[in-house]
């Protein structure tokens, strides 16, 4: 995923059971924070590779953002979307909710 946030601000957390921790960052327009401290003033893309679990959550006031990413060869819609209950002590997860659903 390639994150480019154009107004408000966007809480991110990334998490992969090889890193085995959450990596947190804030994403604005103006600047990047990674785990509390600012690492980039201006505008940034924000990007993770597959396989990385990630919660997106706006701001307060809500957001504004351009979300690109690449379908590669085996990509499914009934499974791309999905969300999941993530134990981030031992990287154990399973699905709560098929996304395919709420794409239309």
């Amino acid at each position: 995923d390639n994150l480019l946030v154009l107004q408000g601000t966007r809480y991110v957390e990334i998490y992969t059971p090889e890193h085995g921790k959450i990596e947190k960052f804030v994403v604005t327009p103006d600047y990047v924070e990674h785990n509390g401290k600012r690492v980039f003033d201006g505008g940034a893309v924000l990007v993770w590779p597959r396989y990385v679990f990630h919660r997106i959550v706006s701001g307060d006031t809500g957001s504004a953002s351009i979300n690109l990413a690449t379908h590669y060869d085996g990509f499914d819609i009934k499974t791309n979307f999905n969300q999941y209950d993530l134990n981030t002590e031992t990287g154990e997860y399973k699905v709560v909710r098929e996304g395919h659903l709420d794409q239309r």
